[in-house]
């Protein structure tokens, strides 16, 4: 018997909690278990698992995964209430710079 055991009743699922962004020097970056060769720039998705019952929301980390910088790559964007395709791309490269620019924009706000 388990003290204070009880059925509960509620939902849960599965978001991304962090996201970390690699942009190694080039020939720097960690090394590909497979092929030896450093990897290039990186986004490493960290995923949790939300369990929302009455008494409120418990996480616990579930996985990740990551995606490697492609400049010939295509991003399809999403709608985000409702996960449907926009029928709209952006290119790892468009993504690169959008993310370069944010450093940017955020680095001198902070100098000033």
């Amino acid at each position: 018997m388990n003290y204070k055991e009880t059925n509960i009743t509620g939902t849960s699922w599965t978001r991304c909690r962090t996201v970390t962004i690699t942009n190694p020097l080039p020939g720097t970056g960690v090394l590909d278990v497979l092929t030896g060769i450093p990897v290039g720039p990186r986004a490493y998705f960290q995923e949790e698992e939300v369990l929302a019952i009455a008494s409120g929301k418990i996480t616990s980390d579930v996985g990740s995964c990551y995606k490697d910088f492609d400049p010939t790559a295509t991003i399809p964007l999403l709608n985000v209430a409702t996960e449907e395709p926009t029928g709209a791309t952006i290119s790892h490269t468009e993504l690169y710079q959008i993310l370069y620019s944010l450093y940017i924009l955020t680095a001198k706000e902070r100098d000033q």
